[in-house]
C-alpha cells in the first residue's frame, strides 16, 4: 500500500518525500562506518556528465559503490548499519516499482554512496568503461530512491525536463529524509552544507 501511494504521487508530480522512520542513531553509525571508505580508498571522482546524472557536481563530488547484496554477509566489507540502510532502500524501491505494474522494470543498480562537496576546477576524464556503465543506467532508469544521511543538511533541487518555464522544487535534506524520484522526468541535484552523505539506487 505504501508503494502504491508513492507511485500515485510520482504520477502527479514526479517525486515523493518519504519518512522511512529510520532511527538517527543507525544513520550516525553508518556515517562512522563510512570512515572505512576513506581508509580503503573507495571514494572515486567521476566525470561531470556522470555527476549530473546522479546528484549533481556538488551532491556527487565523490562516490563509492556498495557491494552486491547477493554476497554472503560474512564476506562483505560494508558495515552492518550501511547494509541495514541499504536493505531499507531496496525494499522501498521494489515496493514502488511493483506498484507501477511495469514488467520492463527488472533490475536495481548497486547502491551508490555520495559525498557532497564544493565545486572545484579539478577535471576527471570520462573513460569508455565508466561511460558504458552509467549510460545503460541513465537510458533505462524509471525510479530513483535517495536516502540522505547528513550529518549536515542541504537541499535537493528538482525540476521537470523538457518544460518551458519549468518550476523548481527544493526539498530539505535533513538526516533520515528519503526521496523517491522519477529520474527520467526530473533533474535532481543535491546541494549540501559541508561534507554530507547520501545513498541512492536506480530501478531499471
Amino acid at each position: 500500500q505504501v508503494g502504491a501511494e508513492i507511485q500515485r504521487r510520482l504520477e502527479l508530480k514526479g517525486f515523493c518525500v518519504v519518512d522511512p522512520g529510520i532511527d538517527l542513531s543507525e544513520i550516525r553509525s553508518a556515517i562512522v562506518e563510512l570512515k572505512e571508505y576513506d581508509a580503503l580508498g573507495k571514494w572515486q571522482r567521476v566525470n561531470n556528465c556522470i555527476q549530473r546524472g546522479l546528484l549533481g557536481p556538488e551532491g556527487s563530488s565523490y562516490i563509492a559503490e556498495m557491494e552486491s547484496e547477493d554476497l554472503d554477509e560474512d564476506v562483505r566489507a560494508d558495515g552492518a548499519s550501511l547494509r541495514a540502510l541499504n536493505s531499507r532502500i531496496t525494499d522501498l524501491a521494489w515496493d514502488v516499482t511493483a506498484a507501477f505494474g511495469d514488467s520492463s522494470i527488472t533490475h536495481k543498480t548497486h547502491t551508490v554512496v555520495h559525498q557532497a562537496g564544493e565545486l572545484d576546477d579539478e577535471r576527471t576524464f570520462l573513460t569508455e568503461k565508466t561511460a558504458h556503465k552509467y549510460l545503460s543506467h541513465f537510458v533505462r532508469h524509471k525510479v530513483m530512491v535517495i536516502l540522505f544521511l547528513g550529518p549536515t543538511g542541504g537541499a535537493l533541487e528538482l525540476s521537470p525536463y523538457h518544460t518551458e518555464d519549468a518550476f523548481h522544487v527544493e526539498v530539505p535534506t535533513t538526516p533520515g529524509t528519503m526521496v523517491v524520484v522519477r529520474p527520467d522526468l526530473m533533474s535532481h541535484e543535491h546541494y549540501g552544507a559541508g561534507r554530507s552523505f547520501a545513498m541512492s539506487t536506480f530501478c531499471l
